[in-house]
């Protein structure tokens, strides 16, 4: 007899987005769940957060006071692309000084780290062709509950981005 937890087989995606929607956590949700009263901020891309394979790319960087939250989506051709590049993030994220900090256990694929030179934290999750990012300043990330409720948030708000949306 099947399982009948057992995940089924993957069904085919419409075109990955090749432009991603404005899927992001908001300041206002940020605010609620970190505290603070947070803005959007011009920043440089971390090239350490991008990976190559990602068909599209939209990153925002928050600021309040000198608290520091960057949300990375992007998106892939298909589910299973999106959770390999979560599971080789790790590797590209090592030579940036990321330390592995586990598996959250969210989304089809995740890792967790943490900087080694700052403290900050990092999370990706992947789920229906979407992979997220999250990168925190230390005391963003340094209670575990906000830090989940975080990318929890952040992979729920980027349905918009995955080609059939979430599943």
């Amino acid at each position: 007899m099947s399982d009948p937890a057992a995940p089924t087989a993957e069904h085919e995606h419409s075109e990955p987005r090749r432009v991603v929607p404005d899927a992001l956590i908001d300041v206002a949700t940020l605010g609620e769940v970190v505290g603070g009263r947070w803005r959007a901020v011009e920043a440089a891309a971390d090239t350490c957060l991008v990976d190559e394979r990602a068909v599209a790319t939209r990153s925002t960087t928050y600021a309040s006071g000198d608290q520091r939250f960057v949300e990375t989506l992007s998106t892939y051709v298909s589910a299973a692309a999106a959770d390999r590049a979560v599971r080789s993030a790790e590797r590209r994220l090592a030579d940036c000084g990321w330390v592995p900090a586990g598996d959250p256990r969210i989304g089809s694929a995740a890792l967790a780290a943490t900087h080694d030179g700052s403290g900050d934290a990092l999370v990706v999750v992947s789920a229906d062709g979407v992979a997220v990012t999250l990168v925190g300043a230390k005391e963003v990330g340094a209670d575990a509950d906000r830090w989940t409720a975080l990318a929890d948030l952040a992979l729920g708000s980027s349905c918009l981005a995955a080609p059939d949306g979430c599943h």
